[in-house]
């Protein structure tokens, strides 16, 4: 895990080789030369943005599915599938859905949260036919049939964030925002809720879990071994008080049943 912070928008954290090496993989898929840029979310690109540097875009995607370099995920959505990925490869659904949300609000500010997060941490599996990603505007849910999901959007509208400030010693730094870190993935580095914020955010609105049912239980697990002053630490500066007073009245009767260890969160 990298890049654990939620810089100011249009801070781009990422080194100039990764970008570099999008461009490239643009370049040699479309066949076009070296200074053309890549769309923001490649390797997923709309086709509009392929209409741009191709002639005929509907004939070269025709041409790119039957020899599989490109597979369409959803309405004038697709992905360069990677190189010596076998013919009946998928995107991993977490991957799929946050280049969605990329595409639309950058690579920065979109984050895979609420359950889909707790799978991504061990916490829960994850949720069976949608993925979990927080936007800073309200979107309509999104099906993806080819990946078998359903984007459900989640609206939270900071725009400064801070960065794993409940590591023990850490300070606030500024106005708050959720902790967030990336995660790297075959396709793209996703930015994911860390362990505590997701079990904050859980708290806070179980019932757009996507599993309410299953929140204590990820709760218990995602904050097992980590201290209080920590996740109090990780609710200065967002709107997640109640979610701490909650895991205050929730953590008795939890840590008692893990003091044996946490196979029963686990069955």
């Amino acid at each position: 895990m990298v890049n654990p912070a939620w810089p100011m928008i249009g801070v781009e954290p990422e080194p100039v080789s990764v970008r570099l090496a999008r461009a490239h993989a643009w370049e040699r898929l479309i066949g076009r030369p070296a200074g053309t840029p890549a769309p923001a979310a490649f390797p997923l690109f709309g086709t509009p943005e392929l209409a741009r540097w191709v002639r005929w875009p509907q004939a070269w995607l025709r041409r790119a599915r039957a020899e599989g370099r490109v597979l369409t995920i959803g309405r004038g959505l697709h992905l360069a599938v990677p190189d010596g990925a076998a013919s009946d490869w998928r995107p991993h659904p977490v991957e799929a859905a946050w280049l969605v949300a990329a595409m639309r609000f950058g690579r920065i500010v979109p984050y895979v949260s609420a359950m889909s997060a707790a799978a991504l941490h061990g916490a829960a599996p994850l949720p069976a036919g949608a993925v979990h990603v927080t936007v800073p505007r309200q979107v309509a849910p999104l099906r993806l049939a080819p990946v078998g999901i359903t984007i459900v959007f989640h609206q939270r509208a900071e725009r400064k964030g801070l960065a794993r400030t409940w590591l023990p010693g850490a300070m606030p730094r500024g106005p708050g925002g959720p902790v967030l870190e990336t995660m790297r993935g075959e396709l793209c580095e996703p930015r994911v809720a860390t362990r505590v914020q997701t079990a904050l955010d859980l708290l806070h609105s179980p019932s757009r879990s996507g599993a309410p049912e299953n929140v204590d239980r990820a709760v218990a697990l995602l904050l097992a071994g980590v201290r209080v002053s920590d996740i109090r630490t990780a609710t200065l500066g967002q709107r997640r008080h109640t979610a701490f007073e909650r895991w205050m009245y929730l953590r008795p009767p939890l840590e008692a049943r893990t003091r044996g260890g946490l196979d029963w969160l686990r069955g």
